[in-house]
């Protein structure tokens, strides 16, 4: 596997058409492979969702893992499921009865997490060093984009925070 400098996958033959549009009655054929597709590595998304709190890269990333674990289309409604199975095998089966996800943002008026589920969570993201690893990487920090709200903190370590707002 090859890539360009965009990241691009490219493949060892020439497309056998030049690129072109599809007339209006043109059938298409959905199982024929693309020329190229954009590969993004999960600590970038993460990055995205947790450092620059972009909110369609996590909607899309909760698509993503519904595709990657049912092998059906992408949706809320199989990410969620995914996500709500994934919760009740790390932390209980008690953690998913009070959580409600509606969506994949994280910060929304039609989430809700226990704060005690949230933290057991995080207990158990440090358990892999490699998971642990990418989240706090991804995290902004006191000295970094979270330093206007530490200015007056005088602190003697590193932060990593997540912050957010709903407007």
């Amino acid at each position: 596997e090859r890539r360009d400098a965009a990241g691009l996958e490219v493949g060892d033959e020439e497309p056998a058409d030049a690129v072109r549009l599809v007339a209006d009655d043109e059938a298409l054929d959905l199982a024929a492979q693309p020329a190229a597709r954009w590969v993004t590595p999960l600590d970038d998304i993460l990055y995205r969702c947790n450092h620059d709190s972009m909110n369609l890269h996590a909607e899309a990333l909760l698509k993503t893992i519904g595709r990657a674990v049912t092998g059906e289309q992408g949706s809320w409604t199989n990410g969620i499921a995914v996500l709500r199975m994934l919760l009740a095998e790390t932390l209980d089966p008690s953690a998913v009865a009070g959580t409600i996800i509606r969506d994949g943002s994280g910060l929304s008026r039609n989430n809700r997490i226990a704060a005690g589920t949230r933290a057991a969570w995080l207990v158990e993201t440090r358990r892999d060093p490699d998971i642990a690893r990418m989240y706090r990487e991804t995290l902004p920090t006191a000295d970094g984009k979270l330093s206007r709200r530490f200015r007056f903190a005088g602190l003697d370590n590193q932060v990593h925070a997540k912050t957010g707002t709903i407007n």
